[in-house]
């Protein structure tokens, strides 16, 4: 019997495509799957292609997509995401498969979503692997829940969301999670198939930490998220001849959603947002290199504070200044390089960073010593402070750092204050 089924499934599995390599809900639905006398379909919830047979589709029979007219209408917006953007500002970012962002719409009602907000940026880095947009809202009030949700009347909208501003009191108490190194589900869901060599490990889990962010959600304010967000660069090592990236960072990003939609999710640039290391990418490795996926999923506020795209900036959260560093590129001695396969940096002219950071952290001391509400200065980078420069950790010094936060190292870790400054590693997470 099991070789009768095997014959027969044979033909069909070698001149089939796998559904799951497809990119676009075009192809999608215009090809066959594995499975005898079926097509792949397409799910809008994680903006993948399955098979019909598929166990790991989001979608129930009803949302599953397998006709091109459907295609055309349906492309609901997902990975939804906010960021603080200066001032009570919020930047809300979303992906669609096609160009067309459609809008944000938002109130302090769920029902009476009365304001509208186009994107001020649209971005696809990777030609037909879909379009990442931002906008940012203005004019909100301090304190206050905003209710949202993006899309359009042709394509869909997603389900309504909210957030709550900061409030404008710097002696208002507030919870961040600072942690780094997360990565997507763990070894069960994707197992590793390739040896454990070069920094892979055959065990790991994301999931620990995501079921504790989960658990304290209603009490922590915003997360700042130091670096090596999803590992979409070494997706490979569960399906080394497929192109994983993209289905790993979307993965990630919905997986995150109910966090990073409702509460302002800061991110920094770490080594594993810099490139794609798959075999499958070195086709695209031009697109995928000098971490052009990661600035164009990310909105930070390097507008207001005077940063570069979401590589470097700083933001203001009750009675602590926060100033987000690039630990990988742009500054003299960095060693980000060792890492890379590819050319990285040059966001800004040389030695911008170092003077940005020199002149927001004067500023912020500034403000602490005149007494009008800044207490604290907290300063986040991906390597810890030996990955750094002698000139980093004399401006800690020179204003008054009262943190450094890092991850990388997979590990936690507190030192004793040296010359003021506490050092933090909260990697591995």
């Amino acid at each position: 019997m099991l070789h009768t089924l095997l014959a027969a499934l044979l033909p069909a599995m070698v001149l089939a495509h796998t559904c799951g390599e497809i990119n676009s809900c075009h192809d999608c639905v215009s090809t066959s799957s594995w499975w005898p006398d079926s097509k792949c379909n397409w799910c809008p919830l994680d903006t993948q292609c399955h098979a019909d047979v598929s166990l790991v589709n989001p979608c129930a029979a009803s949302q599953k997509i397998h006709d091109l007219p459907s295609c055309a209408i349906s492309d609901v917006p997902s990975q939804i995401h906010i960021a603080l953007a200066g001032g009570s500002a919020m930047s809300v970012a979303w992906f669609t498969s096609g160009s067309s962002g459609g809008e944000v719409l938002w109130g302090v009602s769920a029902p009476d979503l009365i304001s509208t907000t186009a994107p001020e940026r649209s971005v696809q880095y990777l030609e037909e692997y879909g379009w990442h947009h931002a906008a940012t809202l203005h004019g909100l009030q301090w304190n206050t829940r905003y209710f949202y949700k993006v899309g359009s009347q042709k394509s869909g909208w997603s389900s309504v969301q909210s957030f709550v501003t900061r409030s404008d009191d710097p002696t208002t108490p507030f919870r961040v999670s600072v942690f780094g190194d997360l990565g997507f589900e763990d070894s069960v869901r994707r197992p590793l198939s390739i040896p454990a060599v070069g920094g892979l490990v055959s065990t790991w889990s994301a999931e620990v930490t995501r079921s504790r962010l989960e658990k304290i959600k209603g009490t922590v304010d915003l997360i700042w998220h130091l670096g090596d967000i999803g590992y979409a660069d070494d997706a490979y090592d569960s399906k080394p001849l497929h192109f994983q990236y993209e289905s790993v960072y979307n993965g990630w990003i919905n997986w995150m959603q109910n966090l990073t939609a409702t509460r302002p999710y800061m991110v920094l640039p770490g080594n594993h947002e810099a490139e794609c290391h798959s075999p499958a990418c070195f086709t695209k490795r031009h697109k995928l290199s000098n971490f052009s996926a990661y600035n164009a999923r990310w909105f930070m506020p390097a507008e207001s504070s005077g940063g570069r795209a979401s590589m470097w900036y700083s933001f203001d959260y009750g009675s602590v200044h926060f100033v987000s560093i690039d630990s990988e590129t742009d500054f003299d001695g960095e060693v980000g390089h060792k890492d890379r396969l590819n050319p990285a940096g040059g966001f800004g002219r040389a030695g911008e960073q170092m003077d940005w950071l020199k002149a927001d952290l004067a500023a912020a001391q500034a403000q602490r010593v005149a007494g009008t509400g800044i207490k604290f200065l907290l300063v986040g980078g991906h390597r810890p402070i030996r990955e750094l420069s002698a000139a980093h950790e004399q401006m800690f010094s020179k204003y008054g750092v009262d943190i450094y936060f890092a991850g990388h190292s997979h590990s936690y870790s507190r030192g004793s204050s040296v010359n003021g400054t506490n050092w933090i590693v909260a990697g591995g997470s």
